[in-house]
């Protein structure tokens, strides 16, 4: 038996290469389970390589495990999830960023 690495940091993992290899192998198969929510997958060599989200590279060991769990535990949801955290996160760069210029305009 095999144990599969999503990729975290700068350690590309193996479960990327394998979505990848579903993507070429066929491609309609990747786009109901992967492509429709904005994952893919960015091959550092052969073997393995790092997951995207919409074009984004995916390197947090945290938001990939809760990707994972989410696919485990809760696949009709993860469009929905996704998209959720995907919004929330730009609020809060957004303030953080806003923080950052009032703070430093006084």
């Amino acid at each position: 038996m095999f144990q599969w690495t999503l990729g975290v940091k700068n350690d590309p993992g193996e479960l990327p290469a394998l979505v990848e290899k579903i993507k070429k192998h066929d491609f309609n198969i990747f786009q109901t389970y992967y492509g429709q929510y904005g994952l893919d997958a960015q091959l550092s060599n052969s073997t393995s390589g790092f997951f995207t989200l919409k074009g984004d590279l995916m390197t947090s060991q945290y938001g990939l495990a809760l990707i994972l769990d989410n696919h485990v535990n809760r696949p009709g949801y993860i469009a929905g999830c996704l998209g959720k955290a995907l919004a929330n996160t730009v609020k809060k760069q957004r303030r953080k960023i806003k923080g950052f210029f009032y703070k430093n305009t006084k």
